[in-house]
């Protein structure tokens, strides 16, 4: 589907760019442009911490995080700035943002296609084909883009997980659909990444 296809090419270019920006304003205590195209008021800002879960009912999920996820409000403006109407939360977090060294930078970003009139006019089996096929248009682009990658399974769907290096900062990421929305958790450290990369996404729970 096309429109699907776009999200997906967008998803890497905001993903790497998301991941950037974060690691300047950790580091130099930066703000949003004031002039940013704000997004609609569609993001939950409440958060229930229960037994080291950061719960997020608006979005969906749980996870566990050593860091507490605020939303990416950059993030947000600069999608809708791209003609991205469909990302609907963001949020970000880091720990160690003094030390470039050990800074680990967390990110969650999920689009919404439920309210786009043409995925919603899809039979359920059709919904599921253009998910699968964007999928595989996204694996095409991380290929494109010099991304290696391998399929996996997710919260029971088809998903890619892929590693790259964002200005020296080495950084996996897993992205894949499920109920209308795609779904992209990320995380960029120079120490210990597969490690804390593991444990952030096994802790992910939809709810």
């Amino acid at each position: 589907m096309k429109k699907l296809i776009i999200c997906s090419i967008l998803a890497i270019c905001a993903a790497v760019i998301s991941c950037g920006n974060n690691a300047q304003s950790y580091n130099n205590d930066a703000s949003a442009d004031s002039t940013a195209v704000m997004m609609p008021e569609a993001v939950d800002t409440t958060v229930v911490t229960t037994s080291g879960y950061q719960t997020f009912p608006d979005a969906g999920f749980s996870i566990t995080c050593p860091a507490e996820l605020e939303i990416n409000q950059h993030f947000l403006d600069m999608a809708r700035q791209q003609g991205n109407t469909t990302m609907a939360f963001a949020y970000s977090g880091a720990t160690d943002k003094d030390d470039q060294d050990a800074i680990c930078i967390y990110n969650i970003n999920i689009s919404d296609w439920n309210n786009d009139s043409e995925y919603s006019r899809l039979s359920q089996s059709g919904k599921r084909n253009s998910d699968r096929e964007a999928l595989d248009d996204y694996a095409s682009n991380l290929v494109k883009n010099g991304i290696e990658h391998k399929y996996s399974n997710f919260c029971g769907e088809r998903a890619l997980l892929y590693s790259f290096d964002q200005m020296g900062l080495p950084t996996m990421a897993v992205f894949f659909y499920k109920n209308g929305r795609g779904y992209l958790l990320q995380v960029g450290t120079q120490r210990d990444l597969e490690s804390k990369f593991k444990s952030f996404m096994q802790s992910f729970e939809l709810i």
